[in-house]
């Protein structure tokens, strides 16, 4: 799974359009288009961590480094191995 489907995913399951993520992120309502259709794949640190944020998700699962969608709890240990 691609980073804009991680994104497409997680949007969808808030029941937000591309224009509603854009906005809570802070980005480009096209530039999130591009990232869910593929054209697009690589994005800044900066970017993304908005993205993730908005979506309530880590940056590790935005990236594609853990399956793990929500962040840790302070206190609770990982229960995978990083997938890279």
């Amino acid at each position: 799974m691609h980073i804009g489907e991680r994104i497409k995913k997680a949007r969808l399951k808030r029941a937000w359009t591309q224009r509603d993520l854009a906005r809570h992120a802070q980005v480009n309502h096209a530039w999130i288009a591009k990232l869910e259709s593929g054209d697009r794949h690589n994005i800044s640190l900066e970017a993304g961590a908005r993205v993730a944020v908005a979506l309530g998700m880590t940056l590790d699962y935005l990236a594609g480094i853990t399956k793990r969608m929500a962040p840790l709890e302070p206190g609770e240990a990982p229960d995978e191995e990083p997938v890279v």
